[in-house]
C-alpha cells in the first residue's frame, strides 16, 4: 500500500529471527525500569498473556458476512489505581473496532461486549525459560 493511513486487514509480519524482538523488548524494559530512581515499584507491564480460546472468541464472534472479525486491535489502557493493562478489540474490514458483539438480526447485541483485558501481566507471570523475548 503506498497511502499508510489506508487500513490494511491483511498487516503484521514475522520478524526474520528472534534478534530483533529480543532487543525491542530489551529497550522497552530498560525505558521502563520495575523501579523508580527512589527504589519504589513502578508495576509496568511489559507483557500479557491471552488464552487461545480467548483471542479465537474475539475474532470469530458472531458477525454479518459483510462484516466479519478481521483481526485485532491491542490497546494499553491504565485502569483508575494506575495499574497498566492491555486490551484486545476485533476490528471490521474498515478498520473500526467491534465493541459491540452482533445479534442473530444484525444489529449490535449491546449485552455482549467483546473487548477484553484480564490476561496474565508481565511481570509476575513471565517467561521462565531464559529464551522468550524477556531474556536478555
Amino acid at each position: 500500500m503506498s497511502d499508510s493511513t489506508l487500513f490494511d486487514p491483511e498487516a503484521g509480519q514475522f520478524f526474520s529471527t528472534v534478534t530483533e524482538p529480543k532487543a525491542w523488548t530489551k529497550r522497552y524494559r530498560d525505558e521502563h525500569p520495575e523501579l523508580d530512581e527512589n527504589n519504589q515499584a513502578k508495576n509496568p507491564l511489559y507483557a500479557t498473556y491471552f488464552s487461545k480460546e480467548f483471542v479465537e472468541s474475539i475474532l470469530n464472534q458472531p458477525r454479518p458476512a459483510s462484516s466479519p472479525c478481521v483481526g485485532l486491535r491491542i490497546y494499553r489502557g491504565t485502569d483508575s489505581n494506575q495499574k497498566q493493562h492491555t486490551i484486545l478489540v476485533g476490528v471490521d474490514p474498515d478498520g473500526n473496532d467491534i465493541v459491540y458483539a452482533t445479534a442473530n438480526d444484525g444489529t449490535a447485541n449491546l449485552n455482549e461486549v467483546m473487548v477484553g483485558n484480564y490476561g496474565r501481566g508481565c511481570p509476575p507471570d513471565c517467561d521462565t525459560t531464559g529464551t522468550g523475548l524477556m531474556a536478555d
